[in-house]
């Protein structure tokens, strides 16, 4: 099982045993589905590998 976490809830005391089928859909009602708009998104790919070669130093 997994979850979107926010990154204020990733530290140190984060317990992953508290992300369960139990308490997710209170968690997606609270706060929203993060991932809704994830399939809406379209990345420019050409931009990011030319961004990356520079980044490497082949480009």
């Amino acid at each position: 099982m997994s979850t979107a976490l926010g990154w204020d809830k990733v530290d140190p005391g984060l317990d992953p045993k508290a992300f369960t089928l139990q308490t997710v859909r209170a968690r997606l009602a609270k706060r929203g589905d993060p991932t809704k708009d994830l399939l809406n998104v379209r990345p420019d790919v050409s931009a990011a590998v030319a961004k990356l070669a520079a980044l490497l130093g082949r480009g």
